[in-house]
């Protein structure tokens, strides 16, 4: 037993001793490269080929991973403004048809305003991914015109025809969120999908990079 724990003991300070293996390797096949490329020894052009494809997929994949958290504000935006709206909805359809009164004009009120408040955040979100989108040299996906909506809201007539055009506005305002919303989720999976082949791509080109350099 206690030569056994001796041996462990051993065997940790020489693993010690050994330092960063892993990061001196990378030092390793790093100063083999650069002396390939400079000496134009074999393999020196297969290695500017590979390093100008990773640079490339390197940055292609930095804009996917903005244009995919972009995706996700606006997503959580459009979502939560789905919610208010749905809400507002129910309660401008009480309004209009169940006698309504001082609650559900309130009720409503309050869901409308903070649908507002998520329909403005989503049209920041929706303009930032069409400007990461802009860089993959992709069209956006459009705004939900929230500014509109809101000037609307603003005017508020407790009669039957102001509650119809309200709840109207109410549904065409969901359907627009909504169908932004299956945009925005389209453009998420593409960029995610795109993002997984690319690192799939990437995670290729380093093993042959090192085969090149091992001669593995």
């Amino acid at each position: 037993m206690r030569n056994a724990e001796r041996e462990r003991t051993e065997v940790r300070a020489a693993l010690g001793a050994l330092g960063d293996v892993a990061a001196r390797r990378t030092a390793a096949l790093a100063a083999k490269e650069a002396w390939v490329v400079a000496a134009g020894a074999d393999g020196a052009a297969e290695l500017g080929r590979l390093a100008t494809e990773v640079g490339t997929s390197r940055g292609e994949l930095a804009e996917l991973h903005e244009v995919v958290r972009a995706a996700e504000r606006a997503e959580q935006a459009l979502t939560g403004a789905v919610s208010h709206l749905d809400g507002a909805s129910n309660w401008a359809a009480y309004d209009t048809f169940g006698g309504g009164g001082f609650l559900s004009d309130m009720m409503k009120r309050e869901k409308m305003d903070q649908a507002v408040v998520l329909m403005r955040d989503a049209d920041e979100a929706l303009r930032a991914l069409t400007r990461e989108l802009g860089d993959l040299g992709q069209e956006g996906v459009g705004g939900i015109a929230s500014d509109s909506l809101e000037d609307m809201f603003d005017v508020w007539f407790d009669n039957i025809f102001s509650d119809w055009s309200v709840m109207n506005r109410i549904g065409e305002a969901r359907d627009r969120v909504r169908a932004a919303l299956g945009a925005v989720g389209q453009v998420h999976q593409g960029a995610a999908e795109r993002a997984a082949a690319l690192e799939a791509r990437l995670a290729e080109l380093g093993e042959q990079r090192e085969r090149l350099l091992t001669g593995a």
